[in-house]
């Protein structure tokens, strides 16, 4: 089987488009990127957060994980637009490392990390989504 480099490359770099997650990290994603819009206008998101996950102390902790996130990466997070269907790395990784956090694997969720953050920025990366798991698990709303 001969595949030109091209589509090598492109099969090599492919991340799913929005509408092949699950509900929930479409949800986080799209979460994501309207934190990200208001932060570049300089909105508050606060009370939009509050009816959009359902509950104040999700959209907190889910604050909390957002403003880590900027605090620790090496570079600004790199969100689409709200209306888009692709999905970029950031998104993807981040929804990763919830997924990791929800399935109690912490050597993948510091080694999706250790090339980007200090062991210490990624264990209080880790702590907030275990905050935000956590807010979401007692008040069973689907993030």
């Amino acid at each position: 089987m001969h595949i030109k480099q091209s589509q090598f490359i492109k099969h090599l770099t492919h991340t799913p488009q929005l509408y092949d997650l699950n509900e929930e990290n479409r949800k986080i994603i799209i979460a994501l990127r309207i934190t990200t819009l208001a932060k570049q206008k300089k909105i508050n998101i606060g009370s939009y957060l509050c009816k959009y996950f359902q509950c104040p102390h999700t959209s907190k902790y889910f604050l909390h994980m957002y403003e880590t996130i900027e605090d620790t990466w090496p570079d600004k997070i790199y969100v689409h637009k709200p209306c888009s269907q692709s999905i970029s790395y950031d998104e993807m990784l981040i929804t990763d490392l919830i997924e990791a956090t929800l399935q109690k694997y912490i050597m993948h969720f510091h080694g999706l990390l250790c090339e980007m953050l200090s062991k210490s920025q990624s264990e209080r990366l880790h702590h907030n989504i275990v905050r935000l798991i956590e807010s979401n698990h007692d008040k069973k709303v689907a993030l």
